[in-house]
């Protein structure tokens, strides 16, 4: 029997981080007659037949069938993001990744381990409602700077079940879930108490423990700043007083711009943690994003005078822009050293 890999649902990094994340075997059919954009749509077929509206970004699906992730003709296990309706039926699902680990899973770090892929989900938030049937729980947006301008701020999930202590309203609950036909059914509950918050660093401690690629990577980055301080320290710093610094971001992600609104926010998370944000008018991010359709490859700058940097290290930008760039392959040089025609080497 092959042993559980990494956990399906991991202890997140604070305890009190809303989250609604599934898991689900099966199969996604493209819808036939839809429209070019951004989103591809379709039908996601379970197990005991049951067919669910979901869709997945283009260029991911796109990048998992190039890279042979997936067969597109056969099932898979699948991240997702979904809602439920206030009925409490499961709704919009969206596909984000291909899950590539082999039975028995397990659910959460030091939880029960599973003898079949099981389509599981896992909800954290604030009780919103109790009835006879069941409860809903409210997942807010996480606490980070400068969101009030989204639109989207909150949502409502509906679970079948009973909670194993009273719940109450505003409560903040980590809830796991097995799909019972089109439904959320309640398989385990936990109150995130100030106990359980205060207990939380030495849970992220055997959690890292038990899979080492984590404190690996954790324990890089702490050799890494740990080192950069020492360099801080033994070198003298000059100061000098400048004008207002301006930086530029490249990312490789299509931005998803609303269709309505004259300003719209746009945030970058580089590879190292820290956060950009801006604001930047809506019409002139569309027609560059646009730009993107007709490129075979593509990367963006988000360009930008640093305003401010927040008590969270979030880099704001004022008077922000992005600029969508073709990116040409590079043309190897020929055997007998000579530059090719068009320059590039």
């Amino acid at each position: 029997m092959n042993t559980a890999q990494n956990p399906l649902f991991s202890i997140p990094e604070k305890p009190l981080l809303f989250s609604a994340i599934g898991c689900i075997w099966g199969s996604f059919h493209e819808d036939n007659e839809q429209e070019e954009n951004s989103l591809l749509r379709g039908i996601l077929k379970t197990k005991d037949d049951r067919e669910f509206r979901a869709y997945v970004r283009r260029r991911t699906w796109k990048k998992w069938v190039n890279t042979e992730q997936i067969n597109p003709s056969l099932p898979n296990y699948w991240r997702v993001y979904f809602r439920t309706t206030r009925a409490g039926i499961i709704n919009n699902i969206e596909l984000v990744r291909v899950i590539k680990q082999t039975v028995p899973l397990e659910i959460e770090p030091f939880g029960e381990s599973l003898e079949d892929y099981e389509d599981l989900f896992r909800i954290r938030g604030k009780i919103a409602e109790t009835t006879e049937k069941g409860f809903s729980i409210k997942i807010e947006r996480n606490n980070f700077p400068n969101q009030r301008r989204l639109s989207l701020k909150y949502f409502y999930l509906t679970i079948q079940g009973a909670l194993t202590s009273a719940a109450e309203l505003e409560q903040f609950w980590e809830v796991i879930c097995v799909r019972d036909g089109e439904y959320l059914k309640l398989i385990k509950g936990t109150l995130i108490t100030e106990e359980l918050i205060k207990n939380w660093d030495e849970k992220l401690e055997q959690q890292e423990i038990s899979y080492p690629s984590k404190s690996v990577k954790k324990n890089q980055q702490t050799q890494r700043q740990t080192s950069k301080q020492q360099s801080n320290q033994e070198s003298p710093t000059i100061m000098i007083n400048g004008k207002q610094p301006e930086i530029t971001v490249k990312f490789t992600e299509r931005p998803e711009v609303p269709e309505q609104g004259k300003k719209v926010g746009l945030q970058i998370t580089g590879e190292n943690g820290i956060v950009v944000k801006g604001e930047l008018n809506r019409k002139t991010l569309a027609k560059q994003v646009q730009k993107i359709e007709n490129f075979e490859d593509w990367i963006g700058a988000f360009s930008g005078a640093i305003s401010e940097i927040t008590p969270e290290g979030v880099v704001i930008l004022e008077r922000g822009s992005v600029q969508i760039f073709e990116r040409k392959k590079k043309v190897k040089s020929s055997d007998d050293g000579q530059t090719p025609i068009d320059g590039s080497s």
